[in-house]
């Protein structure tokens, strides 16, 4: 079956002139902008259910032209190895858009009324509210609001793309056709891009009924955080390191640079911790920098199945946006806390 890969930028082709299986018939011929479609035919050898023996790949590369004139630009020939997979199917797929609801329909209502709407954003613009009125405009129904569309729209891509709306850094929409009251609109998510480690996601919003695209638009999306969490393992003791610490200027600038990233971060020195091994130690939250570190302690979570099902709990599960502060405590002390542990023996390592 012909695979078609566009290449729309020149990293896309930068990749596939790296690729060893790819021959340029012409080498100066410029595959920027065009449409490539592979004819291939492949002979695989299985070594067992799921790794390949052998995997060959022949065939041409053809680019279509206005005139419907089709020429040959590039040829296929690549053997490998045992493989788990075919590289050059591999890296035809991976071009392609990514959907990120494939297995479940999207779809919003359109509101019965739009006087609520009208109410609250004060737009009481007459094809909103009246049907009398949009029938005189020559209009199929009384429209809705064009905020309620964006807003329920960049809704899912909060919850299907994002999980959570702190992480869309972007959105942004285009109205292409109107929704009418009781309309129910059908909405499709694409990943199909990055961008400084964003995630690039395209919408597409429809009208289920008439299949009339009404809205388009794009997100981006940021990474999800990560706080790595680990158990103790035992090798610590009270004032581990701090010899070299104090005898060793490079040591000393390693400690040093820990330090201020646990205290810009969360509130303690782990060269506190390690002299001292206290029971107790409280972080408290006064100001915009204990705040922005109260911040930090709320988004994170581990996994664990709950009575509801749910899979992830709240590590700090008494820090809210009202806590004043924290106290950490453990009875042999803070040092054997996984939370001061682990850092600890990083830094020796």
């Amino acid at each position: 079956m012909p695979m078609q890969v566009h290449m729309a930028s020149s990293r896309d082709v930068a990749v596939l002139h790296s690729k060893e299986w790819f021959h340029l018939d012409d080498p100066d011929t410029e595959v920027l902008g065009k449409m490539l479609t592979f004819r291939l035919s492949s002979f695989i050898q299985f070594k067992d259910e799921e790794i390949f023996s052998s995997v060959g790949t022949l065939g041409q590369v053809l680019v279509g032209f206005p005139t419907k004139e089709v020429i040959q630009v590039a040829s296929i020939q690549y053997i490998t190895s045992p493989s788990h997979r075919n590289p050059y199917r591999a890296t035809c797929q991976v071009q392609q858009a990514i959907p990120l609801n494939a297995k479940t329909e999207l779809r919003i209502r359109a509101p019965a009324s739009k006087e609520g709407d009208s109410r609250v954003s004060g737009d009481y613009n007459l094809i909103h509210v009246s049907q009398t009125i949009s029938s005189y405009a020559n209009l199929a129904g009384t429209i809705t609001h064009r905020m309620f569309s964006s807003a329920a729209v960049r809704s899912l891509v909060e919850t299907w793309a994002a999980e959570n709306s702190a992480r869309v850094r972007s959105f942004s929409s285009n109205f292409v056709g109107i929704v009418l009251l009781n309309d129910d609109i059908k909405t499709k998510l694409r990943h199909v891009g990055m961008v400084s480690d964003r995630k690039i996601i395209k919408v597409e919003a429809t009208n289920k009924e008439t299949q009339e695209k009404v809205l388009v638009g794009e997100a981006e999306v940021e990474q999800p955080v990560s706080a790595y969490i680990f158990t103790g393992q035992g090798s610590q003791e009270q004032g581990i390191g701090m010899g070299l610490y104090n005898s060793s200027p490079v040591a000393r600038e390693v400690w040093d640079r820990v330090n201020l990233h646990f205290m810009d971060n969360y509130g303690s020195a782990i060269t506190n911790i390690v002299r001292n091994n206290q029971k107790e130690f409280t972080v408290h939250f006064g100001g915009p920098h204990g705040k922005a570190i109260r911040q930090n302690y709320m988004p994170m979570t581990f996994e664990s199945v709950a009575v509801d099902g749910s899979t992830t709990s709240q590590i700090f599960k008494d820090v809210t946006e009202t806590t004043t502060s924290y106290t950490y405590c453990y009875p042999t002390g803070l040092l054997s806390a996984p939370q001061f542990t682990q850092p600890t023996l990083t830094v020796m390592c």
